[in-house]
């Protein structure tokens, strides 16, 4: 009976270790109206009425690709990081009535996590993320 409850706790956590490596580094969370989301394997885009919170993305990368970006804001203020394989750097910071256009160079192969995080409630956002492919 004890080497069977043994098995079965040993069995557990094992399933569990594995459910759990599985998870992505970064969560979505937060409030908002009118959230529209797009998120393919090489573009994304966030576009919202109200939102508080963070909102993460992710789109794929190749050796040396370029990623084409945007935000726009009209009340608050957003900060957009990513992560490339290396840990989570900012990308940009956008206030209310500003808006940002610009390229990222030199992404390394693999998974490119975009993360949306509001400093308080922020309103009419719409941000832009596209992958280029260097020739």
């Amino acid at each position: 009976m004890k080497k069977r409850f043994k098995l079965l706790a040993v069995l557990m956590m094992l399933t569990l270790g594995f459910t759990l490596t599985g998870c992505s580094t970064y969560t979505s969370h937060g409030k908002g109206t009118m959230m529209i989301e797009h998120n393919d394997l090489d573009d994304a885009f966030y576009t919202f009425s109200t939102f508080d919170g963070t909102k993460v993305l992710k789109i794929k990368a190749s050796s040396g690709d370029k990623m084409k970006y945007t935000g726009a804001l009209d009340k608050g203020n957003v900060t957009v990081y990513y992560d490339n394989g290396g840990g989570k750097k900012e990308l940009f910071t956008v206030g209310a009535g500003e808006s940002v256009d610009s390229t990222l160079e030199g992404l390394e192969k693999g998974d490119v996590n975009l993360i949306i995080e509001t400093d308080g409630e922020a309103s009419e956002g719409k941000f832009t993320f596209e992958i280029m492919a260097v020739e």
